[in-house]
């Protein structure tokens, strides 16, 4: 029954790695920020001495969306985008549990006996953000695992918050910070430049017939958008970087789907379709609000002289 939890078990990790210590970093790991990436820093400290294994533990979907939906976290990153920063944080591996309800129900005593189980004897040990809880209910806390680790004799560090100009390096913190616009401070917290990644959908056309500057209409499948209004910034496009212009909003001047917040990017320098293909922008700047001209041509003049500040920012 255990297979059906995660898409790889410390099992199987063992057939890869023969008899060397598995030790696992456990959390959920939402956007890898900085405070994730000391997780990894204490794991790699006490895997060293016995050339571990070191492993995370993430879990998919969030918690929190399955048990209090009305309090669903809109993830900072995708599930791939996750399994990718986590190896750069410093994992050797990423262990992906499914995150159900029969998963839910489990005791915290049950998780970490799973684990154990799992592991025939190669577990070594765990560390854990000290906020961090577990278990059906959340009754599984630091103190319980530190206990637990110590039964089991295994190593075990808890890690404190991280704590960036009197603010706590957390997801819902960078959440918070990003959909108010506030995306150095986000930035800071995370350790990198936000980006956004989505797949290029058709949009209204009317960008390339009324106004002469086609844009790629971006369908993001995880992230935090930005408050309404016109940004520079970079885009990637495969191994491509382009300079962009950004509008987030719902393109007041042509009133249509009044009820559809939207993502426009206009390439600078690019000419082509790219229908289809994913791509990955991160803002540098705001460069005014969202607001309703009075005629195309008024707007192309605004978006003309958008683009040219853009470009100066840009190009610092």
């Amino acid at each position: 029954m255990f297979r059906n939890f995660w898409n790889k078990t410390i099992a199987e990790l063992n057939q890869k790695y023969g008899e060397r210590k598995i030790f696992l970093g456990i959390g959920v790991f939402d956007g890898v920020h900085l405070g994730h990436k000391r997780v990894f820093e204490e794991l790699r400290k006490i895997s060293a001495p016995s050339n571990g294994v070191n492993v995370a533990v993430t879990f998919s979907p969030h918690p929190r969306s399955l048990l209090a939906e009305a309090k669903k976290p809109q993830l900072l990153i995708g599930l791939e985008t996750r399994e990718k920063f986590l190896k750069l944080a410093g994992a050797d591996e990423v262990i992906t549990v499914n995150f159900t309800r029969e998963f839910a129900a489990l005791s915290a005593e049950e998780f970490l006996n799973i684990l154990v189980a799992e592991s025939h004897d190669t577990l070594g040990g765990i560390c854990v953000g000290k906020n961090w809880r577990f278990g059906a209910g959340g009754k599984g806390d630091y103190h319980l695992l530190a206990e637990f680790c110590r039964v089991k004799n295994l190593l075990f560090s808890g890690v404190d918050n991280l704590i960036i100009d009197n603010e706590v390096a957390s997801s819902s913190n960078i959440r918070i910070a990003l959909s108010s616009g506030l995306f150095e401070k986000a930035n800071r917290l995370l350790g990198r430049n936000y980006r956004l990644r989505g797949i290029v959908e058709k949009g209204y056309n009317i960008a390339s017939t009324k106004l002469e500057k086609p844009t790629a209409n971006l369908k993001i499948e995880n992230g935090i958008l930005f408050p309404d209004g016109v940004y520079a910034a970079w885009a990637y496009l495969g191994d491509e970087v382009y300079q962009a212009a950004v509008n987030i909003g719902f393109a007041p001047t042509f009133n249509y789907q009044k009820n559809e917040r939207r993502i426009e990017v206009h390439l600078l320098s690019f000419d082509g379709n790219i229908y289809g293909e994913y791509l990955e922008i991160e803002i540098v700047k705001h460069i005014r609000s969202e607001k309703s001209f009075n005629s195309a041509d008024e707007l192309r003049r605004q978006i003309a002289a958008d683009i040219t500040q853009i470009k100066n920012v840009l190009n610092k």
